[in-house]
């Protein structure tokens, strides 16, 4: 998430927008002291504590439009709104790889 929140505040939002979704069940009263704690402040976060868009609950993937494939995952959604790519796992999101990454589905779409 450090990673996340550096490019988010480096990216142009005409061209990115960057949102992490946070799953946990006690809302807005748990995410904001771990963003604080951690010194996150250029992250947009939605929450989803019952977790509508995938879950982790069930003994297989969920039916949710962004089914949770590990923790974390990166969905890569374009401008009309479809899912184009995803990353389970960490991933240093403000590096030179990363940005190409990005740059080859911002460029394409």
């Amino acid at each position: 998430m450090p990673a996340l929140d550096r490019l988010a505040a480096i990216a142009d939002p005409s061209r990115l927008g960057i949102v992490a979704v946070a799953i946990d069940q006690g809302g807005l009263a748990a995410v904001v002291p771990f963003l604080r704690g951690h010194g996150l402040t250029h992250l947009t976060v939605g929450l989803d504590p019952d977790q509508r868009l995938g879950s982790l609950n069930t003994g297989h993937v969920s039916a949710g439009a962004l089914p949770l494939w590990g923790l974390p995952i990166t969905y890569i959604i374009d401008k009309h709104g479809e899912v184009v790519g995803y990353i389970t796992g960490a991933a240093e999101w403000d590096s030179s790889k990363a940005q190409a990454f990005l740059d080859y589905f911002i460029n394409e779409n």
